[in-house]
Formats: C-alpha cells, structure tokens, sequence
C-alpha cells in the first residue's frame, strides 16, 4: 500500500439539547489511529450548513482516500447507513448560528439526489457478522446531516473517493460508548479495505 493512506472521519458538535453528540466521541477517539494501513483523521464539525460546504472544499483542495461521515440519530436503535443524499436544506430548527433552512436547494448547480460511494451493503454484512444492529437507510433527512452527505459526496466523486454517512444511535438501550467504538470500527476496516484494493 502507498504511504499516506487517509480516511477522513467526521463527527459533529454538541446541538440543541444533545449536549455530548457520540458521533463527536467517536471522530475524537479514532482520531490518529491507524487502521487497516489506513490513518484516521477525525474531525468535529459544528451543526452549521455553511460549515457543509467549507468541509466540501476543504476535501477538494486536500483529498483523503475516503470518508466517512457520522451523525446523531438519537430516536433510532440501529446505526442507519444512508443511501442517497437529497439536495435540499428543510430543518424543523435552525443550525448552531440561527440559520434556518425552508426548502432551500443546496447546490442549484447539482442532482436532486446523490448516491454514497462507500460499500454500504458490504459495511451492512461486516456489522451484521459482529452482531451490530444496522440498516440501509434511504434517507438521511434534510437537516444539516444530509447537507454534509451532500456537499462531501459530490466532491469525493470529482476525486473518486469512496464517500458516505452514518447515522449511529445514543447511548442508551443496548449501545454503550465501548460498543458504538466497536462497531465504528468494523465501519473504517470495512472502507480501509476498500482504500487498499483501490491503491
């Protein structure tokens, strides 16, 4: 494998009332570890659509070999892998600076729909092998989520760089901190054996 293989994992800041996001503690545990033969670098964002595309651009003038992007689905039990991000900003609530999308396109230059480029049915298998609950999801809403998905997964695909989001649950039921970092885990070996294959 060449050297510098990277795999950009993003979490994202506290927001609302959910003042520990575990995607956050996930991008900061990972953060400098290798694995796979891959170096994670992991990244907190703030809950901000501006900060989407910043994020986007930042990708293209300094490419990883794929990313993998996390976010908070406090409501669900499974880690959702998202299929397809929509270009469209619809939040019930605003972002971290007030900014309140209603039916705002994202990119009017862009496809009403994107798809992931990770290998989100064979990340699906590896958890489902480990015993992770996790399924495909085909939305990833239209909140500032989906505005990361967008932006980054347009971006990657000038580069072809595998790219994609995960929603991961709260700790609470049956997904401690240990756990979620577990299955987190078997994500980025699943993508650094892509990355390998591709190098």
């Amino acid at each position: 494998m060449q050297q510098g293989s990277r795999v950009l994992l993003t979490g994202f800041g506290p927001f609302r009332h959910y003042r520990l996001n575990p995607s956050e503690q996930m991008a900061a545990h990972f953060n400098g570890l290798e694995i796979g033969g891959s170096t994670i670098e992991g990244r907190v964002l703030p809950v901000s659509y501006r900060g989407c595309r910043a994020v986007a651009d930042e990708i293209r003038r300094n490419p990883p070999q794929a990313v993998v992007m996390l976010g908070l689905r406090a409501t669900h039990r499974r880690i959702g892998l998202e299929r397809i991000a929509v270009n469209i900003a619809d939040g019930r609530f605003p972002d971290e600076t007030g900014d309140r999308a209603e039916n705002r396109v994202l990119d009017p230059t862009g496809p009403d729909g994107i798809f992931a480029t990770l290998p989100i049915h064979t990340i699906h298998n590896a958890l489902s092998t480990g015993g992770f609950s996790s399924h495909i999801s085909n939305s990833a809403g239209t909140y500032v989520c989906n505005a990361l998905f967008y932006h980054v997964v347009r971006v990657a695909g000038e580069f072809q760089i595998p790219a994609g989001f995960v929603h991961i649950p709260a700790m609470k039921h049956n997904w401690s901190e240990d756990r979620l970092w577990e299955a987190v885990r078997v994500i980025l070996e699943t993508v650094a054996i892509r990355v390998k294959s591709t190098l």
